[in-house]
């Protein structure tokens, strides 16, 4: 049983110690066992200082996924409950919650994130980093590594119906590894797959800002300096011969108007050979260009030309956007609702 207890009091008591633990002490939480089901598995009340009350219908699961997202929709939709619904379980990973709220239900997690939401309460709190219960079966995967990052680019990049054996081809990927990686995404609800598992839906922004977090963890680059500006090592980058592709703030303000960048983000194949071929100097404090290593060679696969200037897929520059230095949320709002309007353009794997 979900919290470990054997009884439904015992159970009660540890969901209202939850909600108490993030609240002041000048509030009041209440709960109360359900009737028969089909219905919610626990009540909880919620009361401020002044008085305000607020009555939530809870669901109880010892896990979630984000692919039980429609199995929880079609549980409650029955309940005919006049009240805010919210999910309590043990773990609940970031794309969990996310879905969650997009859905209209709250939520709570013994890592202490919770989100209750109704007409009188509004309760958010961030919780502790938990690992996943010990007794909970997860279906390995990730969004790490190079071929990962080639098939999230494809995906994101082709225009759906995909089948296994396409995006193999394509990536020049083992079929096996496409079929892992898809039941990851399935897994995450970044797809839909048919019947016949073929992707026929991409939630790719959200399956961006997922990934990119993930290329930050892992990104090797370097500074340097450039007393001229960007555009004088971009001559240089022009004429050396190298592989590049340019991404980041400068990128995306060639791509949307958004402030010019005084820095330049710049994917290449090996940082000090490029560095020495265009001259690059090692600065003593902040530089103003920054030379970062290839994951894989699909940041030079399908990039914009612009003016003689090799900018990244719009998805590349997305996704770093997310965790580069000197970025902005704003940068990426922008690029993302210039994508959503011209996704004929960059969607052309």
């Amino acid at each position: 049983m979900l919290f470990a207890v054997s009884n439904e009091a015992a159970l009660r008591n540890k969901l209202a110690a939850l909600l108490a633990a993030v609240l002041p002490t000048t509030w009041r939480v209440e709960t109360e066992g359900s009737g028969r089901p089909p219905g919610p598995d626990a009540w909880v009340t919620v009361t401020a200082p002044a008085g305000a009350a607020q009555r939530f219908a809870v669901e109880i699961k010892s896990r979630f996924e984000p692919r039980d997202l429609d199995y929880l929709i079609r549980q409650t939709a029955g309940w005919n409950v006049d009240a805010p619904i919210a999910l309590v379980t043990p773990h609940l990973s970031d794309r969990s919650r996310e879905l969650l709220l997009d859905h209209g239900f709250s939520y709570a997690d013994l890592a202490g994130n919770i989100r209750f939401s109704g007409n009188a309460v509004f309760i958010e709190h961030t919780g502790h980093e938990q690992k996943k219960p010990a007794r909970t079966r997860i279906i390995p995967g990730s969004l790490r590594g190079p071929l990962t990052s080639r098939v999230v680019r494809y995906v994101c990049e082709a225009t759906p119906p995909l089948g296994v054996r396409q995006i193999a081809a394509d990536t020049n990927a083992p079929p096996g590894n496409v079929s892992r990686i898809l039941r990851y995404l399935e897994k995450e609800r970044f797809v839909d797959l048919d019947d016949r598992r073929r992707i026929v839906n991409v939630d790719w922004e959200p399956l961006i800002r997922a990934w990119g977090q993930e290329l930050g963890r892992a990104r090797v680059m370097r500074s340097f300096l450039e007393p001229r500006g960007p555009d004088a090592i971009l001559k240089r980058l022009t004429g050396s011969g190298s592989a590049y592709a340019v991404t980041g703030t400068f990128a995306a303000s060639h791509v949307v108007p958004v402030a010019i960048a005084s820095a330049i983000d710049v994917y290449v194949n090996d940082i000090y050979d490029v560095a020495s071929r265009i001259n690059a100097h090692i600065p003593d404090e902040m530089g103003n260009v920054r030379l970062i290593q290839a994951y894989d060679d699909v940041v030079f696969q399908r990039t914009i030309s612009q003016n003689g200037l090799i900018l990244a897929n719009p998805v590349q520059i997305a996704a770093d956007l997310r965790t580069l230095p000197s970025r902005s949320e704003d940068e990426y709002t922008e690029l993302i609702s210039w994508m959503k309007d011209h996704e004929r353009i960059w969607r052309t794997a």
